[in-house]
């Protein structure tokens, strides 16, 4: 009997140390039971004689069979399915021809909800068909290609979204949103996108029938078409307009619907449309107009707008044949363009700029480059005051250096003197030179025991010095030699 885990369900609610916490000897129980399990699976496996038909495994398409397993055993077989609306089917393996042969009928037509819903890869000569936009598609070498939007199931095909008695102004892709008055239907709104299969199918020199074939309800209905309504003055329509002919009540929302045109033959209508009188058996006002080429109202006041629109105009205009072409072209400079430049509205320009207190490094003044034709230009800050140092250097001594206690090293890189430490006195013995150049001199303020010495320096003659007493180290290079001597502070 195969082994079964004993311990208690576990409860992390519970109080009992058992239930509520997982211990190793419970964890190497699951590994004995699972150890147990597998043992038996293997035994059974042993027991099982060789399958004589091979199962090679489930397959999207006969290709994808043939490239996981080029070679097939003797009588193996796998099931090829590719996907939702396909009928599985079974592969063999022909060890005569060495080849994959499906078995029983190939169905080389295949419905889908959408593109999405098209198979990673897609089978051999084999149309898919997507129902949201009843496109066709075949699958070639690794990707899908579009047969044709519109020859096959139709560019021309909608649902229809909504049936009113008010009038629509525009439509989704692939829908058709109708207006009926009394048992007819009046307008067909489409979306824009559909204009160019009206452009291509209708005869803007003969009347028109629209025909409309509704595959929910298989009823075909025809009417005339009165006239095309645009969403600009260009042939980019987006409504049809008919005369009484399709009943509303052969559509209804959510109905499938291919439409359709087709052009009046001559002979439909038996009288002479030019007679003043004799438009009698004509299907309408509108189709005599139609077929005289004679513009509609509404027609001829959106030719007559386009063409008083100035945007419309092309070619050379003189300004003087336009009104208000002077005032608008200095209305527009005024408001563009900057005045000539004058010493006063250039005084009055920089009178009106913003102050500002404290101007930092990065900010800029103006200058005149006389070394570039004048040109105006800025400078830094940062660059005009190092200018006005390098210049005031000519001018002024500079100011000494003051340094906090040097220990014992003392620079002597300042002409202008290094006064160093003079709040609290230094007691080193021993002082070394950094940074000479001629005429660099310091002062250190000292206080020892004993007299200090600076190496590299020679002692010359000053005030004798005075054990445990502050007094002043002073160091100079005299251009030849570095020379130190001591000064008494107090009398």
């Amino acid at each position: 009997m195969a082994l079964r885990l004993t311990y208690p369900t576990k409860d992390a609610n519970s109080e009992t140390d058992s239930v509520r916490k997982f211990f190793d000897g419970e964890a190497n129980e699951i590994k004995n039971v699972i150890d147990d399990h597998a043992d038996r699976i293997e035994e059974l496996e042993a027991s099982q004689p060789a399958s004589e038909n091979p199962y090679y495994g489930r397959f999207t398409s006969l290709v994808l069979l043939q490239a996981a397993h080029p070679v097939g055993v003797e009588n193996a077989f796998a099931l090829i399915d590719a996907g939702v609306g396909t009928t599985p089917q079974v592969a063999a393996w022909d060890d005569e021809e060495e080849i994959w042969e499906l078995a029983g009928y190939v169905n080389n037509l295949v419905s889908v909800s959408n593109y999405s819903a098209l198979p990673p890869t897609g089978a051999a000569d084999t149309l898919y068909i997507t129902l949201d936009t009843m496109n066709a598609y075949l699958y070639v070498s690794v990707a899908y290609r579009l047969v044709s939007p519109s020859s096959v199931l139709g560019y021309n095909r909608f649902t229809v979204k909504s049936k009113s008695t008010s009038a629509f102004t525009s439509s989704a892709p692939g829908e058709i949103n109708m207006r009926y008055s009394g048992d007819y239907i009046t307008e067909l709104t489409f979306n824009a996108s559909f204009s160019k299969y009206i452009a291509d199918g209708i005869i803007h020199t003969a009347s028109q029938k629209i025909k409309i074939i509704n595959t929910t309800q298989e009823i075909i209905s025809k009417a005339v078409v009165s006239d095309f309504e645009y969403t600009d003055g260009t042939d980019t329509y987006y409504k049809c307009l008919v005369d009484e002919g399709i009943p509303h009540a052969n559509i209804n929302d959510g109905d499938f619907i291919y439409i359709d045109f087709d052009e009046i033959i001559d002979g439909e209508g038996s009288g002479d449309m030019l007679s003043t009188n004799n438009l009698s058996d004509v299907a309408s006002v509108a189709t005599a107009r139609a077929n005289l080429e004679v513009e509609s109202t509404s027609q001829l006041n959106t030719r007559d707008t386009n063409n008083r629109n100035r945007a419309n105009h092309i070619g050379t205009q003189l300004a003087s044949t336009i009104s208000d072409f002077a005032s608008a072209v200095v209305s527009a400079a005024a408001s563009t363009y900057q005045a000539i430049l004058t010493a006063t509205n250039f005084g009055a320009f920089i009178v009106g700029l913003t102050s500002k207190t404290t101007p930092v490094d990065a900010d800029s003044i103006s200058v005149v480059d006389s070394e570039a034709s004048n040109v105006q230009k800025k400078v830094s800050l940062t660059n005009f005051k190092a200018f006005l140092n390098t210049y005031f250097d000519t001018l002024y001594q500079a100011k000494p250096v003051f340094t906090a206690d040097t220990g014992t090293v003392i620079s002597l890189a300042y002409t202008a003197g290094n006064v160093c430490n003079t709040g609290t006195a230094n007691t080193n013995g021993t002082f070394t030179l950094t940074g000479t150049v001629s005429g660099g001199n310091a002062v250190v303020l000292i206080n020892r025991a004993t007299e200090p010495t600076v190496t590299g320096a020679t002692l010359i003659k000053g005030s004798t010095f005075i054990a445990s007493t502050n007094m002043y180290l002073k160091v100079w290079n005299n251009s030849t030699r570095n020379e130190y001597w001591f000064e008494q502070i107090a009398p």
